[in-house]
C-alpha cells in the first residue's frame, strides 16, 4: 500500500509491506525485493519516504562501516534476511531505524 501526503511543503510517501518469511523461497524474496525497488523509483526523490511493515529481518548490530544505514543501536546477531535488507537500504540510500 503506497500513500501520499504533503508534510509542510513536502510530501511524505508511505510504504507498508510485509515481506516473505525466513522460510520462504530465494525467488520470493528476490520478487519481493525488486517490487519493493520499483515502488520507491515511483517515489520523488525530494519526497519524505518511509517504508513500514514487517520485514522479517534480522539486521543485527553492523560495522561501523554500516552506520549510515544502521546507525549506532543494532543489537543482536545478524540473519540472511538482514543481510538483504541492509544490502537494499544501502543501495538506495535508506537508514534502518
Amino acid at each position: 500500500m503506497m500513500t501520499q501526503q504533503a508534510v509542510r511543503y513536502r510530501k511524505l510517501t508511505l510504504i507498508h509491506a510485509y515481506s516473505p518469511t525466513n522460510d520462504a523461497s530465494i525467488e520470493s524474496k528476490d520478487d519481493f525485493y525488486k517490487q519493493l525497488e520499483g515502488a520507491v523509483q515511483k517515489c520523488k526523490r525530494n519526497d519524505t519516504l518511509l517504508i513500514t511493515g514487517d520485514l522479517n529481518a534480522k539486521v543485527g548490530k553492523g560495522t561501523p562501516e554500516e552506520r549510515e544505514v544502521l546507525g549506532q543501536h543494532g543489537t543482536g546477531d545478524r540473519d540472511e534476511d538482514g543481510e538483504s535488507l541492509c544490502e537494499f537500504c544501502k543501495m538506495i540510500g535508506l537508514v534502518i531505524t
